[in-house]
């Protein structure tokens, strides 16, 4: 009889025993299921955030070349001329135009010859003959003053006066 109550009291501890395992291997395919599903979710969370990035990217980028084939983009822009004449058309660009001011020898304040002309180019909306004008600078046959005014750019000054920088006299 004692032995019956071992051999019973074994099958039982070994019934718990084995029912333990079973309980923790369940917990433990559980636990990589959820790992595994949290996975996926993050990836597929940092896989839609980097798609809405690119997407944001991609449109601001379209957003800004539909705009820069309509207008011009600048603004107040100087442009550095070789004046032989203070007529518009007498002033050759020699430089691509900058938001800078001019400084060095050419100065606003100075009252000798024209070395540089302030045009606002935000009304221009030939995009493409502004491109071709930016072309010739610094070729044998320069764009002028007048060249930009007839595409649209505007003198900066009071009641769209010139506004000119200067070499010292």
């Amino acid at each position: 009889m004692p032995f019956t109550i071992m051999k019973k009291m074994k099958n039982i501890i070994t019934g718990v025993l084995s029912g333990a395992v079973l309980f923790m291997a369940i917990q433990v395919g559980v636990a990589h299921e959820k790992t595994k599903d949290f996975v996926n979710k993050l990836e597929i969370k940092q896989s839609t955030e980097a798609w809405e990035l690119a997407r944001t990217v991609a449109m601001l980028q379209a957003s800004k070349t539909i705009s820069s084939m309509y207008f011009v983009q600048g603004g107040n822009m100087w442009f550095a001329v070789n004046a032989t004449g203070t007529q518009p058309s007498d002033q050759k660009v020699s430089q691509q135009p900058t938001t800078s001011t001019p400084s060095g020898d050419c100065l606003t304040t100075n009252t000798g010859q024209i070395c540089s002309v302030l045009l606002n180019t935000s009304s221009i909306e030939d995009t493409e003959a502004y491109e071709e004008l930016k072309e010739r600078i610094g070729t044998a046959n320069p764009p002028s003053i007048q060249d930009f005014l007839d595409l649209g750019a505007t003198y900066t000054g009071p009641g769209n006066t010139p506004v000119y920088a200067r070499l010292a006299p």
